[in-house]
């Protein structure tokens, strides 16, 4: 465009003494070798040419087109502009520095919070460090193209900005760059981005919708976390990591798709999501964070891909809705504390057919065996020939079943197979017929029973029937058709004294019997293999327990609080104790460990006060914190030769020790000085050859003048 002059005007009305004002409607004209027509802005624009100084009815001046006027609607010439509530404006001109920073955007004597609209002009390529932070009552921002960042916390509190248009040059959005913009709605990332920083848009509670650019390949930690109103947001196939509580307390989100590119999911990444249905892992992933999931109380079922080799603490806790967990690994991934699928509404864990009895069996899988499967128990085909290498034309003479290792058919089969001419294909469990499932006696003589049905899972819509009032349970019977107690079945019967459990059942849910706090005895049949976590905390009238010695393993917090137990056996089958198991049992005053158990955990006789004497079998490899914290009934301890690790505060204010007897020839690890403390100041006893290793060794030293050699 040539360097022609034109003249720009706009017609002003004198009023008294008052300042001139704008006749309506407001025209700015144009006029020069008539080329230029007639341009309207809306009423007091600041934003576009000349505008008149308050004393002049007209006023005209000579502008640069190639300078001024560069868009078919006057667009605005300067670095920034902003109206002020109230009316009050603000300009800067275009200068030698191309960020817009805070010098420009909060000029003195103008109250930043009060601005309500600005203008950023073709001369700013980027946006500085909380150049907009606190603008509380900025309503919109049109980012021009020429910018390419936008720095840290630079529109974070803007709480009133609820439109916002990013530039399509923009590659970089700074760490909380808008956090707590909570009346924003929608937001679309330019696909010049690579990456979503830390907590971007996090609190960005009204936010509904976000489309993220193709270029994106990694979403930061709490880069969403609490879009509270944010129902779908579609992650491009190109991100590859998802970070810490990306998307924590997301509340209004329903499904999710993880694309295949993603390898790690962070921890809490989506905790909270207590809106979500449904979740598709992508085939890429490796890992799961801690409490990836934690909490999607709504989350129907998930597929694990086979890819994944870890899963964090907590990962799918509380996700209550779920009726199915998928595990494709063919190796057991590694789980990193026994609270991963817990209160997950005890539904099946379906693995591959060949690693069922791996998975039964490996380090804390082991809590979920009775709910562990062969994933392939039943199969939808296309074709007559896919079906576990059978016709299943043929299926009706047979019984496919998954014996842990392999699929295996019989041709005796006690339930009924699928119809010949039906796509799906595999065993269906027998339906028990007759029978009493369940019977309960209620305070003032009122009477319950349910029969026997398809399920043979005791849950708590068969214990908590409508109209009977589960505190007032006095008494109850299990029927030999049930094989499991599930979750909470009878949680907080607090009237319940007794009850008769079959031969049948197999497996005691978690919180099966917490707070039952009038049941004295119960007799745990010879069948069952696992204990629940919390299974039979605060039960505080039980004065002993027999555990028999098919059980495998002991959930976490399992007698915790059974403040009246006495005694307790444990079978032979238990290998290890879980954590708080014995917790404030405070009137257990013996008990015996197996010879098989390797390691105690955390916690697990904490606070048994009429605790006297322990026998450690030589078994033990490692003890973990707080086991026999404030035991202070003990008299004597002795440490099996094989113990390598004694956690934090283990035997810590054990005040009535009279001695403690350490049988390792290397001193095992102590995980912090204060393992012996308050112990009575009693000696320590070690072999003779080890008493200068022990005394010079990390954390032992402290015990240094105590460490005497065993005679």
């Amino acid at each position: 465009m040539a360097n022609t002059s034109y003249y720009l005007y706009q017609k002003y009305e004198q009023r008294g003494d008052q300042a001139p004002i704008p006749v309506y409607p407001n025209y700015w004209s144009v006029d020069g070798d008539g080329t230029m027509p007639k341009v309207k802005k809306m009423d007091n624009d600041p934003s576009c040419g000349y505008v008149p100084p308050v004393t002049a009815i007209y006023r005209w001046v000579n502008i640069d087109i190639t300078k001024d006027y560069v868009c078919d609607e006057c667009a605005f010439a300067g670095k920034f502009a902003a109206t002020y509530s109230g009316g009050t404006t603000y300009s800067a001109a275009c200068d030698s520095s191309t960020e817009l920073t805070t010098a420009t955007t909060k000029p003195s004597g103008y109250e930043y919070s009060a601005m309500t609209s600005a203008v950023i002009g073709d001369c700013v390529t980027s946006i500085g460090n909380y150049a907009f932070y606190d603008c509380s009552s900025l309503t919109s921002i049109d980012i021009p193209n020429s910018v390419t960042s936008i720095g840290d916390g630079a529109f974070n509190n803007c709480s009133s900005l609820t439109s916002c248009t990013i530039g399509n040059s923009v590659t970089s959005i700074g760490i909380f760059a808008f956090v707590n913009c909570s009346g924003l709605t929608s937001i679309d990332i330019p696909s010049g981005v690579t990456s979503i920083g830390v907590g971007v848009f996090y609190g960005c509670s009204g936010l509904t919708s976000c489309t993220i650019g193709s270029g994106v390949t990694s979403i930061g930690s709490n880069a969403f976390g609490y879009c509270s109103s944010l129902s779908s947001i579609n992650i491009p196939s190109g991100v590859t990591s998802i970070g810490n509580y990306a998307f924590y307390d997301c509340s209004g989100l329903t499904s999710i798709d993880i694309p295949n590119s993603v390898t790690s999911i962070g921890d809490g990444a989506f905790s909270g999501c207590t809106s979500l249905t449904s979740c598709t892992i992508g085939s890429g992933v490796t890992s799961i964070g801690n409490n990836a999931f934690q909490n999607c109380s709504a989350l129907a079922s998930i597929n694990i891909p086979s890819g994944v080799t870890s899963i964090g603490k907590y990962a799918f806790q509380y996700c209550s809705s779920l009726t199915s967990i998928t595990v494709n690994a063919a190796t057991p991934p590694k789980l990193s504390n026994v609270y991963v699928f817990n209160s997950t509404n005890n539904c099946p864990i379906y693995v591959p057919c060949e690693s069922v009895n791996a998975y039964k069996t490996a380090d804390i899988w082991s809590n979920y065996a009775s709910r562990i499967y062969g994933a392939e128990y039943t199969r939808t085909v296309s074709t007559a020939t896919t079906c576990v290498g059978f016709d299943k034309y043929s299926l009706t003479e047979y019984q496919v079943s998954c014996n842990g290792s392999s699929w295996t058919t019989t041709t005796s089969f006690t339930g009924s197979l699928i119809e010949s001419d039906s796509e799906d294909c595999g065993y269906i469990p027998p339906t028990p017929t007759g029978g009493t499932k369940f019977s309960a006696t209620y305070s003032g003589g009122t009477t319950y029973t349910a029969e026997c049905d398809s399920s043979t899972e005791l849950t708590t819509a068969t214990t908590r029937p409508s109209g009977y009032d589960k505190e007032k349970m006095l008494s109850a019977v299990v029927g030999d058709c049930v094989t499991s107690i599930g979750d909470g079945a009878f949680y907080y019967c607090i009237g319940l004294t007794s009850i008769d459990i079959p031969d049948s059942v197999t497996s005691i849910g978690e919180q099966a019997f917490e707070d039952c706090i009038s049941l004295a005895n119960i007799n745990i049949p010879s069948g069952v293999t696992s204990i629940g976590n919390l299974a039979f905390e605060n039960c505080s009238s039980l004065t002993s327990i027999d555990i028999p010695n098919s059980v495998t393993s002991i959930g976490n917090s399992a007698f915790q609080s059974c403040s009246g137990l006495t005694s307790c056996t444990i079978g032979s089958g238990v290998t290890s104790i879980g954590y708080y198991v014995f917790q404030d049992c405070s009137s257990l005053s013996s008990i015996v460990i197996p010879s098989g158990v390797t390691s105690i955990g955390d916690g697990a006789f904490k606070y048994c006060y009429g605790l006297t004497s322990i026998d450690i079998p030589d078994s033990v490899t490692s003890i973990g914190d707080w086991v026999f914290y404030e035991c202070t009934g003990l008299t004597s301890i002795v440490i099996p030769s094989g113990v390598t690790s004694i956690g934090i505060y283990a035997f810590a204010d054990c005040s009535s020790l009279s001695s403690i007897t350490v049988n390792a020839a290397t001193p095992p690890t102590l995980d912090n000085v204060y393992v012996f403390d308050n112990t009575n100041n009693c000696p320590i006893l070690v072999p003779s050859q080890s008493v200068d290793t022990y005394k010079t060794a990390s954390e032992w030293s402290t015990y240094a003048d105590r460490i005497q050699a065993i005679n």
